[in-house]
């Protein structure tokens, strides 16, 4: 899947909360952009983005690949794995800018839930509960 790089603004290693620091402080700075987390084990690979918009998180797609096994999710079951690998310490974070959001939706128009979710009941979430 070819997603928009924009410009890498930090890397960083997973680790416990990791995400969910650099996701306050994501919200406090209304950033606009995408977080990826990066997973690589013995024949397998894991990625996960994680699209906010003003810092709210707008949309989610996971894809894991084995062998020649690929497997991809969306919306809150894809939260949940981005979430559970970040706290790996082998995982890689990054965050990107300067991207074009409404081609992100374009890219992950299943991917979208939870933004429809959240711009329809008014809520604000920048983290899986």
């Amino acid at each position: 899947m070819k997603v928009p790089e924009g410009v890498i603004i930090r890397t960083i290693k997973g680790g416990t909360d990791r995400l969910k620091r650099i996701l306050s402080d994501l919200r406090k700075y209304s950033f606009t952009g995408y977080v990826k987390t990066v997973l690589e084990g013995e024949n397998s690979r894991a990625v996960g983005y994680l699209v906010l918009n003003e810092g709210i998180a707008a949309l989610s797609y996971y894809e894991f690949v084995k062998d020649s096994t690929e497997k991809s999710y969306v919306g809150s079951r894809s939260l949940k794995f981005i979430w559970e690998d970040s706290y790996s310490p082998e995982c890689q974070i990054e965050l990107h800018t300067r991207i074009d959001i409404d081609r992100m939706y374009e890219i992950f128009p299943e991917g979208a839930e939870l933004h429809r979710r959240l711009k329809k009941t008014g809520e604000k979430k920048s983290e899986p509960a």
